[in-house]
C-alpha cells in the first residue's frame, strides 16, 4: 500500500506519476473490481477541460477506450469543480485520485458513469524516491532539451538540411492539396475554401470550432439570409448568425445571465431570432469555445468579427473566382508580384468598418477596451495564405488541368516569407538549429516553417527517431 501525507502531494506530482509510473505498473485496479490497463497516457492538456486527452486504456476484458482523463487529489474535487454540470467532460473515461476516502461515484453531464483509479492503492514505490524523481525532473525540463538528431544536423552542410526542408515543405503543402480536393468532391469549391478559411481564422484553440461552425452554417445558407438585405445591414446581420450559431449570445447562455441592454447586442439578437424561426440551424454550445489562456483579441468573439466580412465578400462576389481569376493574371509576374496581388485580394476580402463594434470590444455587452486596427491581423492572413488560399488554387488548377497555373502557384508559396512563429515551430528550430543568429538565418520561408512542421508531425512528435525523415529523407518528396 502506497501511503504518505496530504501536505507532499499536489496535482503535477499526480500527473507525473500518471505518466511515468502507473504504465508500468501491472495489475492495477478500479473500485469497481477491475482490472484497468493503460496503453497510452494522452496528452496533457494545457488548456480548460481534462488534465489528458486522447488517452487508450482496456477496462477488463474489453476492447480498448479512447477518452480523455481527470485527475485530482480526492473524489469529491470532481463535483467541487463542477464537472458533474460541464459538457466538455463527457469524454472522460477515467477518473484519477489519489485517494478514496469518500467512496464516491463519479458521474458526468451526460449521465454516464466514469470508472475511478485511486492511486494510493496501485502505486508500490517508495514515496520520497518518486518524488526526488519528480524534483529532479522538473529540473531537467526547465533546461533546454536537443533532439537526438540535432548534433548530426549541425555537422552537415546547411545546403542538404535545406534541401530536406524544402521537399518536407512540399509534402505538407501537397496533404493540404489532397485534403481540400478530397472536400470539393463532397461540397461546392466555394464552400471547401469558406469552411478552410474560417478554420484558419480561429487560433490553434478554436480551429476546429470554427470548422464546425462553418458547417453547421454553410455560405450559402448565409447568402440566401444576408444578400437580399440592404449592403449597410450585410455585415451586422453575418455577425447575428455567426454568434448566434456559435451559441455566443447572451440570451443562449447555460447560466441564463440577463441579456445585455447595449444597442449592438440587442441587435444580434433580434436579428437572430428573426432569422431562427425560419432556418433549421443547430447552435453549437458556449463550452465548444475557448477564452481560457488566450489574450482577449484573440478571442473567439473578435475572430467571428473579423470573419464576417470576408463573408460578406465572399457573398457579394465568389471569392475562389476572384482569386482564380488573380492567379490566371499574374502567371507572367515575377513569383513576388503574384504574392502581393494575392494579399491584395486578401485585404480587399478582410476590409473591415472603422466603426465596427469589436474595434473596441472583447465580449459580447462587455466595457469598452483598447481599440485595435484589424480584427484579423497579418499574421493571420499570412496563415491563411499559406495554409488554406495556395493549396486551394492549387487543387482547383490540378483539377482543370493548368500546368502553368499550378507553377505560379507554387512560386508564389516558395516566395511567401516566414509567418509569425508558434511553440511548435520555435521548440523545432530551437531544438534543431541552437544558434540564434543560424536559425535566423536558415528558416527564413514559410516553406521551410512547414517543412519543419511536417518533420514534426511525421516523427518527432510521437519519438518515432528512427524515421527520423532528417536521417532517412527517403520518406519526402522532390518538388514539382
Amino acid at each position: 500500500m502506497f501511503r504518505t501525507g496530504v501536505g507532499k502531494i499536489s496535482e503535477p506530482l499526480v500527473w507525473h506519476l500518471w505518466r511515468q509510473h502507473l504504465p508500468k505498473c501491472r495489475p492495477l485496479r478500479l473500485t469497481d473490481g477491475r482490472q484497468l490497463r493503460v496503453l497510452a497516457a494522452g496528452r496533457f492538456n494545457r488548456d480548460s477541460g481534462p488534465d489528458f486527452l486522447d488517452a487508450r486504456l482496456t477496462f477488463g476484458p474489453g476492447q480498448p477506450v479512447k477518452g480523455d482523463v481527470e485527475m485530482h487529489l480526492h473524489p469529491t474535487d470532481w463535483l467541487r469543480h463542477g464537472h458533474t454540470a460541464d459538457p466538455r467532460y463527457n469524454a472522460v473515461a477515467l477518473h484519477v485520485v489519489m485517494w478514496n476516502e469518500e467512496g464516491l461515484t463519479v458521474v458526468k453531464q451526460n449521465g454516464q458513469y466514469v470508472p475511478t483509479l485511486v492511486l494510493s492503492d496501485n502505486l508500490t514505490e517508495d514515496f520520497e524516491r518518486l518524488q526526488k524523481q519528480y524534483e529532479s525532473r522538473k529540473e531537467w525540463d526547465s533546461l533546454p532539451q536537443e533532439f537526438p538528431c540535432a548534433r548530426m544536423i549541425r555537422h552537415r552542410p546547411d545546403a542538404h538540411t535545406i534541401d530536406i526542408l524544402e521537399k518536407a515543405g512540399w509534402d505538407r503543402f501537397l496533404a493540404k492539396v489532397r485534403f481540400l480536393d478530397t472536400r470539393m468532391q463532397r461540397v461546392s469549391p466555394e464552400q471547401t475554401l469558406y469552411e478552410g478559411l474560417m478554420r484558419a481564422g480561429g487560433y490553434s484553440k478554436n480551429k476546429e470550432s470554427f470548422l464546425e461552425l462553418s458547417q453547421r452554417l454553410p455560405l450559402a445558407t448565409i447568402r440566401e439570409y444576408a444578400k437580399p438585405l440592404p449592403e449597410r445591414e450585410r455585415v451586422i446581420s453575418i455577425q447575428a448568425l455567426l454568434f448566434g450559431t456559435a451559441g455566443l449570445l447572451p440570451s443562449q447562455s447555460e447560466r441564463h445571465e440577463p441579456v445585455s441592454d447595449d444597442p449592438y447586442v440587442l441587435e444580434l439578437e433580434s436579428r437572430w431570432a428573426s432569422f431562427s424561426s425560419g432556418h433549421r440551424v443547430r447552435p453549437m454550445s458556449q463550452t465548444s469555445w475557448q477564452f481560457f489562456r488566450l489574450r482577449p483579441f484573440n478571442f473567439p468573439t473578435i475572430r467571428l468579427a473579423g470573419m464576417s466580412y470576408l463573408i460578406r465578400s465572399a457573398i457579394e462576389s465568389r471569392c475562389g473566382n476572384r482569386l482564380l481569376h488573380t492567379v490566371s493574371t499574374i502567371s507572367s509576374f515575377t513569383d513576388g508580384e503574384g504574392l502581393k496581388q494575392l494579399k491584395k485580394d486578401l485585404d480587399g476580402m478582410l476590409e473591415q468598418d472603422e466603426s465596427d463594434y469589436w474595434t473596441t470590444h472583447v465580449v459580447l455587452g462587455g466595457k469598452e477596451a483598447n481599440g485595435r486596427c484589424a480584427l484579423i491581423g497579418l499574421g493571420r492572413r499570412q496563415e491563411m495564405m499559406v495554409n488554406v488560399i495556395l493549396p486551394f488554387l492549387y487543387a482547383c488548377a490540378l483539377k482543370a488541368g493548368q500546368v502553368g497555373d499550378r507553377e505560379t502557384i507554387y512560386g508564389v508559396y516558395c516566395k511567401h516569407p516566414k509567418t509569425p512563429e508558434h511553440s511548435t515551430i520555435t521548440s523545432m528550430v530551437e531544438n534543431l538549429f541552437g544558434r540564434l543568429d543560424k536559425r535566423t538565418r536558415l528558416i527564413d520561408s514559410a516553406r521551410l516553417q512547414q517543412g519543419l512542421l511536417h518533420i514534426n508531425q511525421q516523427t518527432c512528435y510521437e519519438k518515432n527517431c528512427e524515421q527520423c525523415l532528417f536521417i532517412t529523407p527517403s520518406g519526402v518528396n522532390d518538388p514539382p
